[in-house]
C-alpha cells in the first residue's frame, strides 16, 4: 500500500481519536468497541445458560407403563406382617387381563406352592387347573389369613406404580427400575391399620407368559 493511500485510511482512525481526546467524550470508534463488548458478554452469557438448563436426553423421565398393560409377570418377594403373625413368601403376580390375576405364592404360607386367580372381585384357589372358590379354604388356614386382608384388585396396580387406588392403603414405591424401556417399581411398601406389606421385585417379563 503506498503512503498516500495508508495515510488516507488511517486519517479518519487518528481524527476520531483526537475528537475522543479533547473533548472528553466518547468517539464513535469507543462507543462501537463498547458495544462489542456488551454483545460479547450477553452471547457468552446465553450459551453458559443453555447449557445449564438444557437437560440432556438421558436425564428425561421414563414412562410408567399404562393402567390396562397386560400380560406381564413380576417375580419377587413379599413380606406380611399383621398382629401376631409375620411370613414372607416368594411370589409370582401374573396380569392376565384387566380383571384377570393369577398370584402364586410358596413358602410358610403352605407346604407347596398356592396360586390363586383374581376374576373382577371373585378369588379362586387354582389346583390343578381346576378354580376353587377362596371362601372354601379353611378360614383358620394361614392363606386365608393373609389374603383375606389384602385388596388384590389394587395390587396389580401398585405393581405397575399405580399407588392412589384406595383410601384405606398408605402405598409407596422405595425403589424403582426399568423393563423394555418403562418404569416399574423395585421395592415398595403399603400399609393399612394393622397390616404392612413389603414387595421386592426382582425380575420384569413383558408379554405374555404361559400360565400353566
Amino acid at each position: 500500500m503506498c503512503l498516500k493511500h495508508w495515510n488516507a485510511w488511517v486519517s479518519p482512525y487518528r481524527r476520531l481519536r483526537l475528537i475522543e481526546s479533547k473533548c472528553g467524550a466518547p468517539s464513535l470508534l469507543g462507543l462501537h468497541r463498547a458495544a462489542l463488548r456488551t454483545l460479547g458478554i450477553a452471547l457468552v452469557t446465553t450459551l453458559l445458560a443453555a447449557c445449564t438448563t438444557v437437560p440432556e436426553l438421558g436425564t428425561q423421565p421414563t414412562p410408567l407403563l399404562p393402567p390396562d398393560t397386560v400380560g406381564w409377570t413380576a417375580r419377587g418377594k413379599a413380606s406380611i406382617a399383621h398382629p401376631g403373625s409375620a411370613q414372607t413368601v416368594n411370589l409370582r403376580w401374573s396380569r392376565l387381563s384387566p380383571g384377570e390375576d393369577l398370584v402364586r405364592v410358596s413358602g410358610p404360607l403352605g407346604a407347596r406352592a398356592a396360586e390363586i386367580v383374581r376374576q373382577g372381585s371373585e378369588l379362586f384357589l387354582r389346583n390343578n387347573r381346576q378354580l376353587q372358590p377362596l371362601d372354601s379354604v379353611p378360614g383358620d388356614s394361614p392363606l386365608r389369613a393373609v389374603v383375606d386382608n389384602l385388596p388384590l384388585a389394587q395390587i396389580s396396580l401398585w405393581l405397575m406404580g399405580y399407588t392412589a387406588t384406595s383410601n384405606l392403603w398408605q402405598v409407596e414405591i422405595d425403589e424403582w427400575q426399568t423393563a423394555d424401556g418403562w418404569q416399574v417399581p423395585e421395592r415398595l411398601t403399603a400399609r393399612s391399620t394393622d397390616i404392612t406389606v413389603k414387595v421386592v421385585l426382582l425380575e420384569w417379563t413383558l408379554g405374555r407368559e404361559n400360565d400353566s
